[in-house]
């Protein structure tokens, strides 16, 4: 038993010595393999796969590009650990490692998307155009997917970011076709807002409530009674922008389509059609005040003076002095002239300078301004304008918190506040250009006041002359002791002028009269 214990320790230590040497010889061998390894430049082995599990298959665009990537056979691993992080909605570090790689037209597109899911709008839109200039974008199924993302309600997402587009970015848009992507359609139709040229397609395009739609349907009416082809601008407001306005409950909306029709109806003469939709804008609008100027022309044209008279001593109310309406002056002298009331008529001129004056020196100052104050904001495009602003203003500081450089977007908001001038300076020119139309018409009514005036001193010179030749008869009778002497004989007393004035005044009356 002991010589068989003594057989086993033996064994036991010889294979414990060499188990230590296989050890020792694997470390060996394996420390040889670690520098055989490092001479190679190929790639690790590590598993190639994109995290399906982490996929929102409610997503088009996540769906589709996933595919694509697959189809492609996208080996990089440090874009497929990108699309890792897309795929879990990180979409801030997706952005930041796929910005690395803007030649490959797959992650062009998902920088767009992923531009859209963290709101760097303008930065999303710079890139939408920049693809547009490939032809075959707009049919790619990734651009499709992407559509179903990023245009749905593209129309209202634009107007509440926000949109500058420069001339060459225009150009694009326009020659990139409609081709039912929504959010290329409504990036078209704020290319065709305030422009003379034909937005009938862009139009077509855009759904019956779309807001960008009443936008173009604007630009298209104004463009149409501008050539004076009114029936086709009283088409556009019946068949595009009275079909829009059915579920809007925007008064300045509604109030605007009830001026544009009003004016239309007037330059077409149906001056009591006119005058009952002027009549439909509310008090609470923006417009008021300029409908009821307006008003006042069509009251003058129907020779309702009295009415014309009525009207302007309310709009003439120290509340209205602020607002520029240099019509109210101009009508109100019209129709004091009309109505042969000459003291009334002078008062017009003196209040009509007195208020415009300031006005004009308003204008002045503003035009000599770089970057004038903005008279109306309410406009769309001025809005969109402003809104880019401030739109542009936080990417900036995102583009700083995620280590990217700014230096683009900063020149694009440079762009912004010249274009933001440019508007500025255009609507001081068109106030200008009305107040200059304003006093010429003035100017026509004092010469007429004045020839008024002239013909009727040439008369009330006759009747005074009349009055004198009575008077000396009177004086040339031959004289008695007794008679009773009055000093001022010959002379006008109060009762005699007011009675002259209302000869005067008749005397214009009847002229009128006769001419009518």
């Amino acid at each position: 038993m002991r010589l068989l214990s003594k057989k086993l320790s033996f064994y036991t230590l010889l294979i414990s010595l060499f188990s230590v040497s296989i050890v020792k010889a694997e470390q060996e061998q394996k420390g040889d393999l670690d520098k055989l390894l490092k001479r190679s430049d190929m790639k690790d082995f590590a598993p190639i796969k994109i995290k399906r599990k982490a996929l929102d298959l409610s997503d088009p665009f996540q769906v589709q590009i996933y595919g694509e990537l697959r189809e492609r056979g996208v080996k990089e691993k440090e874009i497929l650990e990108a699309y890792d992080q897309l795929f879990e909605n990180n979409y801030k570090a997706a952005f930041r490692s796929l910005i690395k790689y803007t030649s490959k037209d797959y992650v062009r597109s998902s920088l767009i998307y992923l531009a859209y899911k963290i709101d760097l709008s303008q930065t999303m839109i710079e890139m939408w155009i920049e693809e547009l200039k490939n032809p075959a974008f707009l049919d790619k199924q990734t651009t499709v997917a992407l559509d179903q993302v990023i245009g749905v309600k593209a129309s209202r997402w634009l107007l509440k970011r926000g949109v500058f587009l420069t001339s060459d970015q225009i150009k694009i848009l326009r020659s990139s076709g409609a081709k039912n992507i929504s959010f290329n359609d409504s990036l078209r139709a704020v290319s065709y807002l305030r422009t003379s040229q034909d937005a009938t397609e862009a139009i077509g395009y855009l759904e019956v409530d779309d807001p960008l739609r009443l936008s173009l349907a604007e630009s298209l009416v104004l463009s149409f009674a501008r050539k004076g082809e009114l029936a086709n601008a009283a088409k556009v407001l019946k068949g595009v922008y009275e079909p829009g306005l059915a579920k809007s409950d925007d008064i300045e909306e509604v109030s605007y389509y009830y001026l544009n029709l009003a004016r239309l109806l007037y330059q077409a003469k149906a001056f009591d059609a006119s005058e009952e939709y002027y009549a439909l804008i509310p008090s609470v609008s923006r417009h008021y005040l300029t409908a009821q100027v307006e008003t006042l022309w069509i009251s003058l044209q129907k020779r309702e003076f009295e009415k014309v008279k009525g009207q302007a001593k309310t709009l003439e109310h120290k509340i209205f002095k602020k607002h520029f309406l240099p019509d109210r002056h101009l009508i109100s002298s019209i129709a004091h002239l009309q109505t042969c009331q000459f003291d009334q008529v002078n008062n017009s001129f003196k209040a009509f300078l007195d208020e415009n004056r300031a006005h004009a020196l308003k204008i002045q100052s503003e035009l000599k301004q770089p970057t004038p104050h903005l008279i109306d904001q309410h406009h769309r495009t001025v809005m969109l304008l402003l809104r880019a602003e401030e739109t542009l203003r936080s990417e900036i500081n995102k583009y700083s918190e995620l280590n990217l450089a700014t230096s683009d977007l900063e020149r694009k908001f440079s762009q912004v506040r010249e274009a933001q001038a440019a508007e500025a300076r255009r609507q001081w020119q068109n106030r200008k250009r009305v107040m200059e139309i304003a006093i010429q018409k003035m100017r026509f009514v004092k010469i007429e006041y004045l020839s008024t005036m002239r013909r009727l001193k040439s008369k009330l010179a006759l009747i005074r002359d009349r009055m004198a030749d009575q008077v000396s008869t009177k004086a040339s009778a031959p004289s008695v002791s007794n008679a009773v002497v009055f000093p001022f004989d010959g002379q006008f007393f109060s009762d005699e002028l007011f009675s002259l004035t209302a000869q005067i005044k008749d005397l214009c009356l009847k002229e009128k009269k006769n001419v009518e």
